[in-house]
């Protein structure tokens, strides 16, 4: 079924008219007349859909039908086409030209966008229109984008016609690309930040050092035997100077920290499972040994790429013990690098593109090649930016000081909570809390000082800026089935506030309060909450604190544009405190 028809059988059957449901979804009703005829259809990836599913659910409630606002969202959802329409020949001749200049093969474009090269040949030809339109071109459009935004050289993008600035995001550049292959419409990033989040959000360090034995393993005592230095090439031998870098740097007595970049695939690395399950141990154990890590990643691969990178590395961020960093430029889309230096050992490589086994890499573990190799690695650390601070238990001190000074970036403030923040705790309900889960005097100051403090904070920042609150709203169903606690990741707080379901709807009501006493604070409810154990606070476009409440608590700061623009597209259903009030 179409768009058109789905909408249409759910307004026949709640019998309503364009106009109420344009009033409850904040749409015009000549927009809802349009949708209705098949003239438009939405964007699949924007906020239309929503506002039009909670006015239809806003109305089933009037009328008392039952309907679940979820299950129209995804039926509309499900119906929608890709919302954009073509003149078919331009586009062919603009999707030659592109592939032409930026000289791009069938078989590149095919794993772009995952279709077969004899398919892309027939699109080409004209002979096919691309199924999934909107996707295919938005692949297509980040590809080139990327391509484009990585090199200095502006002559292809004035070789295609399309005016650019100095200045221009990626995204920024993308949109155009998309454009003027043929459509009016805008695309949004298609960056996916779930699978990272869910890591985070589940993840137990405790469980996780049973899980490989990293509290019974000890530190080798003696010394690892490797020659000055050898020479390697193809995979198999990349592997093997990899884990005797890794013996190396665990047996010396050096205590100098790791720097480590590498843009080479690592595919064909992480398939071998025995390989995988040694780095793994090796890292732990250099993390044992106290080693700091200066890891500079390659964010100029594809973003689901880069997150999956970041992802395997989430249990040693929990250590606190690794400061990740990227550079701004990609360095080259055809030649590939590998420098990683401790105290003991340094390992490099190099490699053309899509060529990986046939590299070559060098280890060693001379003093004058080490100062060589720390040197270089050293600049290459000068030139990058950092990727993201992190702070643990051990930084507290800074964060604090951190913290209240995100109250002077300007910017608008968007909060998505996966408990309820303890700015907004009652002061009764606190107290009480306190004494049903046996908090300590001393612990319990600490926690009234810092709630006080929290509060004024959030009170001077709506004095300038706007907030967004999007809390969880659970049925006791819900609550019974995973239970919240309050929040105290921000002071690093092993004692965990637990309540029952009548203290978090006491809770939540102090919650709604301030938006509805501060003009600048908006309150939004979040039926289907992704995360229990993570807070997300947006900062405008400048940076995103992802705090994780426990297990252990950690907040990572996130300064990388691209991992910024997914924090802000990242959304979950949910439904204006107004919008309730209407029923």
């Amino acid at each position: 079924m179409e768009f058109y028809e789905v909408l249409n059988g759910y307004m026949e059957k709640l019998g309503c008219t364009n106009k109420e449901l344009a009033d409850l979804s904040e749409l015009s009703a000549e927009t809802i007349g349009r949708y209705r005829k098949g003239i438009r259809s939405p964007q699949k990836s924007g906020e239309v859909v929503e506002k039009i599913a909670g006015g239809l659910y806003l109305i089933s409630k009037k009328r008392k039908i039952k309907l679940n606002e979820n299950e129209i969202a995804r039926q509309l959802l499900s119906a929608l086409n890709d919302g954009i329409s073509v003149d078919f020949r331009v586009y062919t001749e603009n999707l030659r030209k592109l592939v032409e200049v930026m000289e791009i093969s069938n078989s590149e474009l095919a794993k772009v966008t995952n279709f077969d090269p004899s398919y892309i040949s027939r699109v080409l030809s004209g002979k096919r229109k691309p199924s999934q339109l909107k996707k295919f071109n938005t692949d297509i459009a980040f590809y080139a984008a990327r391509r484009i935004y990585s090199t200095p050289d502006k002559d292809i993008i004035r070789k295609l016609g399309i005016s650019t600035e100095d200045e221009e995001s990626e995204v920024q550049l993308a949109n155009k690309i998309f454009r003027w292959l043929g459509s009016n419409d805008d695309i949004r990033p298609q960056y996916k930040i779930d699978a990272f989040l869910t890591k985070l959000d589940e993840f137990d360090l405790d469980e996780y050092i049973t899980a490989i034995h990293f509290d019974q393993n000890s530190i080798p005592a003696l010394p690892f035997r490797l020659q000055l230095s050898r020479k390697g090439s193809g995979l198999k031998a990349m592997m093997e100077m990899e884990l005797d870098f890794i013996r190396a740097t665990i047996t010396s007595e050096s205590k100098e920290g790791i720097i480590f970049y590498s843009d080479m695939p690592m595919e064909e690395m992480s398939q071998d499972k025995e390989f995988a399950k040694k780095w793994i141990f090796g890292t732990a154990m250099m993390l044992k040994k106290g080693l700091h890590m200066h890891i500079i990643h390659d964010v100029n691969r594809p973003f689901e790429e880069m997150m999956l990178g970041l992802e395997s590395y989430v249990p040693m961020y929990m250590t606190g013990q690794i400061s990740p960093y990227y550079l701004k430029k990609s360095q080259s889309e055809v030649f590939r690098h590998l420098i990683k230096v401790s105290g003991a050992a340094a390992l490099s490589g190099e490699a053309i593109s899509r060529h990986h086994n046939d590299g070559r890499y060098y280890l060693s573990c001379s003093r004058e090649e080490l100062t060589y190799y720390r040197k270089r690695a050293q600049q290459l650390l000068e030139c990058a930016r950092p990727l993201m601070e992190i702070y643990d238990a051990n930084r507290r001190t800074e964060f604090e000081r951190f913290f209240r000074d995100t109250v002077n970036v300007p910017g608008e403030r968007k909060i998505i909570c996966g408990s309820l923040p303890a700015a907004t705790l009652p002061e009764e309900l606190c107290e009480r809390l306190f004494e049903k889960n046996n908090i300590s005097p001393v612990d319990a100051d600490n926690i009234r000082r810092f709630i006080k403090n929290y509060k004024n904070s959030l009170i001077q920042l709506l004095e300038r800026e706007k907030l967004t609150l999007e809390i969880p709203f659970l049925t006791k169903e819900q609550f019974d089935k995973k239970p919240l606690t309050v929040s105290l990741s921000e002071i690093f707080c092993n004692k965990a506030l637990s309540y029952s379901y009548e203290d978090y709807l006491e809770h939540m009501k102090s919650t709604e309060a301030l938006g509805e006493q501060y003009e600048k604070c908006s309150v939004r409810y979040n039926y289907t909450p992704g995360f229990r154990n993570i807070n997300i606070v947006i900062i405008g476009k400048k940076e995103v604190i992802v705090s994780k409440n426990k297990s252990p608590s950690i907040h990572f700061v996130i300064y990388h544009p691209r991992m910024i623009e997914a924090f802000r597209n990242l959304s979950f259903p949910i439904t204006d405190t107004a919008q309730d009030e209407q029923i």
